[in-house]
């Protein structure tokens, strides 16, 4: 799941963010051969993928009805292979189509838990998983679900541990915005499931279980702590997935084992992504060195070596303060301006009250604002873009 380069040589796999490896979770290879066996399931899920262009919203929905209640039909079987192909379906059908869940929901409600077969509840919990990955903001099914995937944290079966930890994650509960809810008691449960699974013996299920606890909200001694006794991991994807975690968090402790890793003769990418977010002058050496050979990611090592060298990181504060001094002289309203760290980002966000008494705001990706118009160098040009964006925002409302 890391992305790294030998000297003369790149290695390719996985993916950082939770959308991209999400991509990469799912049913194992055994449980597609089974889904794919389903003949008649695929050529009617074929139909109900099609855009509502090509197809009447009712027939659509229709034939979504019907292929969910025959998944449903199979989940109840006695042979544990069609209960398998069962689930694959209904994973299927709810991965990148939210619009499926709640009725896929309504048509396994209650199957799960009473569920004993490792190899069928290895696939059920990757559909549940995708299930609650495409609907997080909803708390109509995992309340219900979350608890029953604890029950399978400690499974004999790595395989069904390795389910669990992919899909956890998306099972912490949401505000209406979608944003987690970090003192909920599920969410405490997750949080603990995540940390047991950071520790699992095999390999794979350490390394699923630390990128989770990266990606949520919480920031706890126990979270820090689990991340922290990975940085001595043996397994590579897993110590970076810890470094990443850490370094997020802007905690130095990382620093020792990220420096290891930039100056070994196989760097991942993750170490790269790793020095950017620490911000340390330590790891400078080590990065410009990969300038001569490093060639996965040269946009993030120039992030990193832009980060980590004191002149140009406060060269790049001068610049976001120059930008405020500008923006703030230039409206006519008073105005709330900020900048905001945003991964490897900042967010420039301009607030002010409308005639009307609204509160208005309008934000840009700075870094991504500047590329727009030419870099730092043309600096003088993004600002003209976001002023005349402001001015259009204020003539609109009167203000």
């Amino acid at each position: 799941m890391g992305l790294g380069a030998d000297k003369g040589k790149t290695e390719h796999s996985g993916a950082r963010d939770m959308a991209r490896k999400h991509g990469h979770w799912g049913f194992t290879e055994e449980a597609k051969e089974w889904a794919s066996r389903a003949r008649r399931i695929q050529g009617k899920q074929e139909v109900a993928n099609q855009s509502e262009d090509d197809m009447a919203p009712a027939t659509v929905e229709a034939v979504v009805a019907e292929l969910l209640t025959e998944a449903a039909h199979k989940i109840d079987a006695d042979d544990p292979e069609v209960r398998t192909e069962g689930w694959a379906a209904i994973g299927t059908m709810c991965n990148g189509l939210p619009e499926n869940v709640g009725a896929a929901w309504e048509a396994v409600r209650g199957k799960f838990d009473r569920e004993e077969t490792p190899e069928v509840i290895e696939v059920a919990v990757s559909a549940l998983g995708h299930m609650a990955a495409n609907d997080c903001v909803s708390l109509h099914m995992i309340p219900t679900v979350g608890p029953l995937l604890m029950r399978h944290v400690a499974s004999p079966s790595a395989d069904v541990r390795l389910a669990v930890a992919e899909a956890l994650p998306w099972f912490k509960l949401t505000d209406t915005d979608g944003e987690a809810l970090t003192s909920d008691p599920l969410n405490d449960s997750i949080i603990e499931a995540l940390i047991r699974l950071s520790g699992d013996s095999e390999a794979d299920v350490r390394d699923w279980a630390t990128f989770g606890l990266g990606q949520l909200p919480s920031d706890t001694k126990s979270i820090r702590a689990a991340l922290t006794a990975r940085l001595a991991d043996t397994h590579d994807n897993t110590r970076a997935e810890a470094q990443v975690a850490l370094a997020k968090r802007r905690d130095q402790s990382a620093l020792p084992s990220v420096k290891a890793d930039l100056e070994s003769e196989s760097v991942g990418l993750l170490a790269v992504e790793a020095a950017a977010y620490l911000e340390a002058d330590e790891l400078l050496p080590a990065l410009r060195e990969l300038e001569s050979w490093w060639d996965v990611d040269e946009a993030l090592l120039a992030t990193a070596l832009r980060r980590c060298d004191p002149s140009t990181r406060q060269s790049d504060i001068d610049l976001m303060a120059w930008f405020s001094e500008q923006l703030e002289a230039a409206m006519t309203v008073p105005t709330s301006i900020r900048f905001d760290r945003d991964d490897l980002d900042y967010t420039l966000q301009v607030e002010w009250v409308d005639a009307h008494g609204e509160t208005e705001r309008a934000w840009w990706s700075f870094w991504h604002l500047l590329g727009a118009h030419g870099g730092r160098d043309k600096a003088d040009d993004a600002l003209a873009a976001v002023l005349a964006h402001l001015h259009d925002q204020l003539s609109e409302s009167g203000t």
